[in-house]
């Protein structure tokens, strides 16, 4: 597969793991990986920063054959269970908040993680963990919506001057649960910052937009007036959510295992969602975030579908930026230089132009708000050490995948 020849030589062990615990068919790969060498403290620090560490510590109790040093299994069981404790706080405070909106007869749409547990997750929050809750409601109802949560079990997080850059985003000043758990709310008057090219507009989220039933999901009963994104809506934002407001730099794991969980539920209709996809100008996005989810975690997709979104370039030019994306998917240890060659090489990739972004950017108006692995500041070494490096990396990903390229060839 793709992952055993690209991944096990560009990656380091530890982020290779971390990609294969995305996919659940993958037993016996995560087993050889980690019957390697595998630098353990690492691997457990990559889990917790992408809320992965009760996966990790299920898959590892199934597996036979693989040795973990005792003070690892002790951490790594410690940070599981208190995962788990949170996951399941989250899912109490999602109850509550959709409580209160039902109580102001406000209708909700979850968004992202909540609504992937709806629809592909079985109502499991444990197999979709999350950091916070997205809801979406009516921009004319958010302030009350706001409010209202504000009265009960939540409590502002961003006060003053720092509200300000909240005035024209997509969402407002993010909430926390009040009562100490970690929980974070933030509430969406649309699915992107304006200014975006794409058509998953909010009105077209409403207009095929699907009713929880009492019930569904284990997050409320009767579930009047709360609903979830159509599965390829879903998809869609699953994918533009990654390659466009994180820049494919952020939440990598968790996007890989989402689109295992859409591709093996059976209900995409693939034909329809490549359509739909070009027509919202996120061909590209979609490409690159299955391909990523390909190749890193193993994902198996129908070929037709990456045929039909692939960009019109050489294979040699795809696989260059493939490599390096996978070297920067994680924000720990990112091996680009700069952020001015992590932007041309996303551009590269996203081909703007012909995609219909023309001159926008995600980072042109909410530039704070977009992942970065490093901040935007000059090189302290210089210029010249700085054009160094980037000429030294742009070298050693080219020649990577040229190599890669005739070794598969061979």
């Amino acid at each position: 597969m793709p992952r055993e020849s690209t991944v096990s030589r560009v990656l380091p062990a530890e982020h290779a793991v971390l990609f294969m615990l995305g996919n659940d068919d993958n037993d016996g790969d995560v087993a050889d990986a980690l019957r390697g060498r595998v630098d353990w403290p690492a691997l457990l620090a990559l889990a917790h920063s992408e809320r992965a560490t009760g996966e990790l510590q299920r898959r590892i109790h199934t597996l036979s054959g693989v040795r973990v040093p005792e003070d690892t299994w002790s951490a790594l069981q410690r940070m599981a269970m208190i995962a788990d404790f949170e996951t399941a706080q989250l899912q109490e405070c999602l109850r509550d908040a959709l409580g209160v909106l039902e109580s102001l007869d406000a209708r909700v749409m979850l968004l992202k993680g909540a609504a992937h547990v709806c629809s592909v997750y079985g109502g499991d929050f444990r197999h979709r963990p999350m950091a916070d809750i997205d809801l979406l409601v009516d921009s004319s109802r958010a302030p009350s919506v706001q409010a209202a949560l504000t009265a009960s079990r939540w409590r502002q997080t961003v006060v003053g001057d720092l509200a300000s850059a909240y005035i024209e985003h997509h969402h407002l000043p993010p909430l926390r649960d009040a009562r100490g758990t970690n929980a974070r709310l933030e509430i969406h008057t649309a699915p992107f910052a304006p200014g975006h090219p794409f058509g998953l507009t909010t009105e077209r989220l409403w207009a095929s937009a699907e009713r929880l039933t009492p019930g569904q999901g284990a997050v409320t009963s009767p579930a009047r007036g709360v609903f979830i994104p159509a599965l390829g809506h879903q998809l869609l934002h699953v994918c533009l959510h990654f390659a466009w407001s994180h820049v494919m730099r952020f939440g990598a794991w968790r996007t890989f295992r989402d689109i295992r969980a859409f591709a093996t539920s059976g209900r995409i209709d693939w034909e329809g969602f490549t359509r739909v996809a070009r027509e919202m100008r996120a061909g590209t996005a979609c490409y690159w975030t299955f391909r990523l989810a390909q190749t890193a975690a193993g994902v198996r997709l129908p070929p037709h579908v990456l045929d039909a979104l692939r960009p019109p370039r050489p294979e040699w030019y795809l696989r260059g930026l493939e490599r390096h994306y996978l070297l920067n998917l994680l924000p720990i240890r990112p091996a680009s230089p700069s952020v001015r060659l992590d932007r041309a090489m996303w551009e590269l990739g996203m081909l703007p132009a012909r995609s219909g972004f023309r001159s926008v950017r995600p980072w042109d108006r909410d530039e704070q708000f977009v992942a970065s692995a490093r901040p935007s500041s000059p090189n302290p070494a210089g210029p010249s050490r700085q054009l160094w490096s980037t000429a030294r990396y742009v070298s050693t990903v080219v020649g990577g995948s040229a190599r890669e390229q005739r070794r598969n060839q061979s």
